[in-house]
């Protein structure tokens, strides 16, 4: 890949404009790594070549990963003006729609896609997405449900968490042990296991999960985040405010940081220092703070 990159680069310097160059450099430059430098070619690919979908698609996909949405959000609407009904960009426009904080607009995609296609497992993992951000758990749990049936195996935290806000801890400790039987490495959801068992009172269990992810990796920040909480929530005040205040200093720029060492401080009766670790804008109050906030995961 790296070869071909080359390549390209060097018949783009000879002929900068040359339908091969323009339609492959940025693709390659993207598949190694290099998607900033990616977007300068598929910008002057799309102006050429106006209509053509794929390459809306791969810039604005591009132009998601470096955080740019509002610029992605633009390209995959002129992709979708160009080919309609194209679940190749309902999906990832509707995950971008999520990112910019519009669940109206992301349902609307979603509810075509699903219509389109009732076995989009994708779909509707996202289509529970947009209820979640919207508080409407009961839908967001049947969609999310759909999307677990037909094998969306990376719904199960987002499910699972949903859940569990409806204290339906059983049903989300089931998730949760069918995901990590397949994915036991994956120590976000072993991290929410911690938290789902100590909301049905078995604290043992709840420790146990949270050390064993530490013991493997003790910088994990899910397993630490929780077990800031747990802790706190057990009276250990002193072990829990360790752990959130070595949380906060290593990892300053994450909500959940913040969120843990302010839950912290409410049970240790720290009012104010509560109030300055406020979640961040456009995140929504927990009862306590999660292994991580609600994703999208498409």
């Amino acid at each position: 890949m790296a070869l071909g990159c080359r390549l390209f680069r060097l018949a783009g310097w000879m002929s900068p404009d040359h339908p091969m160059v323009l339609r492959n450099l940025p693709w390659c430059l993207v598949e190694i790594g290099e998607t900033a430098r990616a977007i300068e070619p598929y910008q002057r690919l799309v102006a050429r070549y106006p209509s053509f979908v794929e390459g809306r698609l791969e810039l604005g996909e591009a132009l998601n990963a470096l955080g740019r949405y509002s610029e992605a959000v633009e390209h995959l609407e002129r992709a979708l003006v160009e080919s309609p009904r194209d679940a190749r960009v309902q999906r990832p426009l509707a995950a971008t729609l999520l990112l910019l904080n519009h669940p109206a607009d992301a349902r609307q995609l979603c509810g075509q896609l699903v219509e389109q296609d009732g076995r989009d497992a994708i779909a509707w993992g996202l289509l529970g997405l947009t209820f979640a951000r919207t508080c409407a758990w009961e839908d967001a749990i049947r969609a999310y449900e759909r999307a677990h049936e037909l094998g969306h195996d990376s719904i199960a935290f987002q499910y699972a968490w949903t859940l569990s806000e409806l204290d339906r801890f059983e049903e989300a400790e089931r998730v949760l042990r069918g995901a990590i039987a397949s994915h036991d490495g994956d120590t976000e959801l072993r991290a929410l296991l911690g938290s789902v068992l100590e909301e049905q009172d078995r604290h043992d269990d709840a420790e146990r999960v949270l050390r064993d992810i530490l013991q493997a990796d003790p910088a994990d920040r899910h397993a630490r985040c929780v077990l800031a909480g747990f802790l706190a929530s057990r009276d250990r005040l002193s072990e829990a405010a360790e752990v959130a205040a070595a949380l906060m200093a290593d990892m300053p720029d994450e909500a959940t940081s913040h969120a843990a060492f302010g839950w912290v401080a409410l049970k240790a009766g720290q009012s104010q220092d509560a109030l300055a670790a406020r979640p961040a804008r456009g995140e929504a109050p927990r009862r306590r703070p999660p292994a991580r906030p609600a994703i999208v995961r498409p």
